[in-house]
């Protein structure tokens, strides 16, 4: 006789008020977008390079700024290596890469809502055990949501979620490596 299970999931939102949620931060639906609070045994263990490679979206100044934040934060924990957008050099000595990524948030019927969502996710080939095939994956990510309801707020909000994303990043790193672990080559691309 063949049985049938069914699994049905729900957002944990449709169990508690929205008062709870905003005052208890573990009611957050979607993990990614939660902060990270436990940085020990992650799948940040033992890597020695990593490519950041430019938001393309993000134009002139507010990319150098972007830049300057990476260089200050992932300083902390190891090496910087500044390279040109058409040198791919870091990419093959890093097949990590680390990619930020900004986009305006709207509703299911295309309206803005005034927020961006920037998110930091590393990204690297792993193979899968079943079929034995490798494959592009993410193994890490975070995101932080801001809101954009005007142009010096923009760039004021976004850089401070994005100092945030690699705060937390150098953090889950730290806390997944031990002292002795070399320090990580970080390959910064600028367009």
């Amino acid at each position: 006789m063949l049985k049938q299970i069914l699994i049905l999931m729900f957002p944990l939102a449709l169990f508690v008020s929205h008062v709870d949620c905003l005052e208890n931060s573990a009611c957050i639906g979607n993990i990614q977008d939660s902060p990270v609070t436990n940085f020990k045994n992650t799948s940040l263990k033992g890597w020695s390079a990593f490519a950041i490679v430019p938001v393309y979206s993000l134009q002139g100044s507010l990319q150098k700024k972007v830049s300057l934040l990476a260089k200050k934060e992932f300083g902390k924990v190891g090496k910087i290596t500044e390279m040109k957008v058409p040198d791919v050099t870091g990419l093959g000595m890093a097949a990590n890469v680390l990619s930020l990524e900004v986009q305006k948030v709207k509703t299911w019927d295309d309206k803005s809502v005034h927020l961006l969502r920037i998110s930091l996710s590393l990204q690297t080939t792993a193979k899968i055990n079943r079929t034995a095939q490798e494959c592009s994956a993410y193994i890490w990510t975070s995101s932080v949501f801001v809101e954009s309801d005007s142009a010096e707020l923009n760039e004021k909000n976004l850089l401070s979620g994005v100092e945030t994303l690699f705060k937390q990043f150098a953090a889950c790193y730290l806390a997944s490596n031990s002292e002795d672990t070399p320090k990580p080559v970080f390959y910064l691309y600028e367009s």
